[in-house]
């Protein structure tokens, strides 16, 4: 775990990243909470250049439909 870089956005719609967990090919996974700071939840934001395309889109909302069917409300999509 990292702090967030200098040209790395500081939050995401209603959350706030407090720090960089992991990097991948294709995103970057950030710690963060939303209204509630007790309520901390990672954020996988996709690298621009592939958030591009739309293959890469397609694949990426594939996955995030099939997390969000995961029980016990862990995914907020």
């Amino acid at each position: 775990m990292e702090a967030p870089r200098q040209d790395e956005p500081r939050r995401f719609g209603p959350y706030t990243v407090l720090a960089r967990l992991r990097e991948t090919a294709a995103a970057v996974q950030y710690l963060a909470h939303g209204t509630d700071p007790a309520g901390l939840v990672v954020v996988t934001a996709a690298r621009p250049g592939l958030a591009a395309s739309p293959a890469f889109r397609h694949r990426f909302d594939a996955e995030a439909r099939l997390a969000g069917r995961l029980a016990g409300g862990w995914v907020d999509g």
